[in-house]
């Protein structure tokens, strides 16, 4: 695979005054082809009074961002996004990190974002500390519904909660219609007081009419309460399924702690705290260790034989902490309480391709008995990729690539997920306009 890259260098270089109120603007336009580009705590607290309509800043929910840098907040936090003006954009955190948040809430729907209605909330990480007392609070999302996706987060912040509330969750506090919460860490301590009702590691509550899903999800983190018949667990503390909707917990890992302050722990759970009766929610392939012995309540509905008594542990390799790809897992026979087989599809992600099992298979896709505990890795192998970069006129200004001589032309072959920076080099009389990927930073990581 080949990735070509062009920039143009112009003669006449116009100079333009800009006003002062112009440059405090974001850059980017704030849509989904567009996003405004956070590179400072300055320019995310803007985006924030953008999405509320505060600090001057005409109200626009829909605005979409993308974080360019690791951003440290120094001051205290406003939610984005209310019940009356839900947010409603993309959020990409681009891998970057968010750390010193501060929350003390004043209002129902406590979190990073308050209440969100068909966003995309993805790919970056979370640290700091939230207060709240009030229902539907969660680090990342407190009210989540439409058709949002929360996606690709780890979360380390503390949450404290000061009074008795409901919908409590490490990510999410409560999520509704099709809303799914995927490949998302919870790492921090859900500190719930006396509250009992839906306490969860990475969600609170999925609502009765939720349709969604909670998958590939992993809790590490500690959940506590001080009352003696909490409703909690490791990744979802309460599902209310009543239309029989919902996608369930599928491929979700909990060694949470999850501590309480009597003895009744039946609603006490590793993976989920409570399934309404009469609920037919799907929980599929979960791994529970930690201090909840099951993975969900009794009177909920029947969990295959292999979820309970047999331990499934399949994971993927990882590359310099990048994950390589992901296992689909599937019961041969769905409509049996007691299926026999699992199937495992090995996924490699772009740049990777699938090696061998731990175990010596080099089988992509496998058909495994569930008559004995399953523990197995998949591993694989890198892909190699060509760079090649040019300047549309080698009178114009030369080019290079991670360092060295700069030429009119330069060729890199190098690992897929590998870093490149690019740098342009205008000769006397020209500037630097763009690369031909639409980038007009003059050096360019790609």
């Amino acid at each position: 695979m080949k990735q070509r890259f062009l920039f143009t260098l112009l003669m006449a270089v116009v100079m333009m005054a800009m006003s002062p109120q112009r440059m405090w603007a974001l850059s980017g336009n704030g849509t989904a082809d567009s996003p405004y580009t956070i590179s400072s705590e300055a320019d995310l607290q803007k985006f924030a009074n953008i999405v509320n309509g505060t600090n001057g800043e005409k109200r626009n929910t829909a605005a979409c961002a993308k974080l360019m840098t690791n951003i440290t907040l120094s001051g205290a936090w406003t939610p984005m996004g209310t019940s009356s003006n839900a947010y409603t954009g993309t959020f990409d955190g681009n891998g970057k990190t968010i750390s010193g948040l501060s929350i003390t809430a004043t209002a129902a729907n406590a979190g990073l974002f308050g209440c969100v209605n068909g966003a995309t909330i993805k790919n970056f990480t979370l640290a700091g500390t939230l207060s709240s007392g009030y229902d539907n609070t969660g680090s990342v999302v407190g009210y989540a519904k439409g058709s949002s996706t929360i996606q690709d987060i780890v979360s380390s912040v503390n949450i404290t909660m000061t009074a008795v509330k409901s919908h409590l969750g490490g990510i999410a506090g409560n999520i509704e219609n099709s809303t799914s919460v995927l490949g998302c860490t919870y790492t921090g301590t859900l500190d719930v007081g006396e509250s009992k009702d839906s306490n969860g590691g990475i969600v609170g509550f999925a609502n009765a009419n939720c349709s969604g899903k909670i998958q590939y999800c992993f809790c590490s983190g500690t959940i506590k309460t001080t009352a003696s018949t909490p409703v909690m667990g490791g990744i979802l503390g309460y599902t209310n399924d009543e239309s029989n909707n919902f996608g369930g917990v599928q491929d979700c890992y909990s060694c949470a702690t999850l501590t309480y302050g009597g003895s009744n722990a039946n609603y006490v759970n590793a993976i989920v705290g409570r399934i309404r009766a009469h609920a037919t929610t799907t929980i599929n392939n979960t791994y529970l260790s930690g201090t909840a012995t099951r993975a969900c309540n009794t009177d909920g509905p029947s969990i295959p034989t292999s979820n309970k008594d047999i331990t499934i542990t399949l994971t993927v390799a990882t590359f310099e902490d990048l994950v390589c790809g992901t296992i689909t897992q599937s019961y041969i026979n769905p409509t049996s309480t007691t299926p026999t087989q699992l199937k495992a599809v090995v996924n490699p992600k772009f740049g990777f391709e699938f090696s061998h099992w731990k175990s010596g298979s080099t089988d992509q896709t496998r058909i495994l008995p569930l008559t004995a505990g399953i523990y197995d890795k998949a591993y694989f192998d890198r892909r190699q990729y060509t760079t090649e970069v040019f300047t549309n006129n080698a009178n114009y200004g030369q080019v290079l690539i991670d360092g060295g001589l700069a030429k009119d032309y330069q060729k890199r072959t190098s690992y897929y997920m590998a870093s490149l920076t690019l740098s342009a080099f205008p000769k006397p009389g020209y500037h630097f306009q763009k690369w031909s990927d639409g980038s007009t930073d003059r050096i360019h990581e790609i």
